[in-house]
C-alpha cells in the first residue's frame, strides 16, 4: 500500500465539524442593539437627572453673570425656578428639611423673593451669593416623605 492510500484511510471516520448556523449572527447584533440602546437611555436618564441639571444650570447662570458684568433682572427668578426643578416642588416654601436646615433655608428663599420682586435687581455680588447657596441647598438631601 501507498502512504497516501495509508493516510487516507486513518482518517476516514473524522468528520468536521459543522459551521454555526447563520442566525447566531443575527442573534448577536440584536442583543448587542438592545444592550447598545439600553445604555444610550440610561446615560439621557442620568444626564437629566433634575438636581444634576438644575446645578449645572445655575453654574452657568452664574458665569453668564458674571462675564456679562452687568445686573440682569430676570436672573432671581431663574434661580427660584431651577431651584424648584431641582427639588421637585412646586413651592420652595413646602420644601421640607431637616430642622437644624428649615429655618436657615426659609431665609434664603425670603431673600431670594425680596431680590426678585426689589425695586431695583441685587447687586453683582449679592446675585453670586445667592447662586452659590442654591448650589448649596441642591447639594442637601431634603427630607423623605
Amino acid at each position: 500500500m501507498s502512504t497516501a492510500d495509508v493516510m487516507n484511510e486513518h482518517w476516514v471516520d473524522i468528520v468536521p465539524p459543522l459551521a454555526p448556523p447563520a442566525t447566531l449572527d443575527l442573534l448577536s447584533i440584536a442583543l448587542g442593539g438592545i444592550l447598545l440602546l439600553v445604555v444610550a437611555g440610561l446615560a439621557v436618564m442620568l444626564y437629566q437627572r433634575p438636581r444634576a441639571r438644575a446645578r449645572r444650570a445655575l453654574r452657568r447662570l452664574g458665569r453668564e453673570l458674571h462675564q456679562a458684568d452687568t445686573e440682569n433682572p430676570s436672573a432671581c427668578m431663574q434661580i427660584r425656578r431651577w431651584l424648584r426643578k431641582g427639588l421637585r416642588q412646586p413651592h420652595l416654601q413646602a420644601v421640607e428639611w431637616p430642622p437644624e436646615h428649615q429655618a436657615a433655608w426659609l431665609a434664603y428663599v425670603d431673600r431670594l423673593a425680596r431680590g426678585c420682586f426689589a425695586p431695583a435687581p441685587p447687586s453683582a455680588a449679592e446675585m453670586k451669593r445667592l447662586i452659590d447657596e442654591a448650589l448649596g441647598w441642591l447639594q442637601r438631601k431634603t427630607v423623605a416623605r
